[in-house]
């Protein structure tokens, strides 16, 4: 995403059982660190929360995501049946 100068972050998920254990924190500075490292052009870090995931907001909010207000419909993806 040069041109807009960002990345995006597709998905993190913490086993519920290990969640409170600074493994999410620890994720995300490896993250911010990996995006400085890859792409030295990117300057902000982009991701999205599903809305029936909003307790997950705090933890954001810790690492220092802001919320842009901007809502979008979820992407879904389907298979067939085997």
């Amino acid at each position: 995403m040069e041109s807009d100068q960002g990345s995006a972050l597709g998905l993190l998920q913490i086993d519920l059982a290990r969640q409170g254990q600074g493994i999410g924190a620890a994720a995300c500075r490896a993250l911010e660190d990996g995006v400085r490292a890859r792409w030295p052009w990117a300057r902000r870090l982009r991701l999205s929360v599903v809305r029936s995931n909003d307790p997950v907001l705090g933890f954001w909010h810790r690492m220092g995501f802001t919320e842009t207000g901007e809502v979008r419909p979820c992407a879904t993806t389907s298979s067939s049946p085997r």
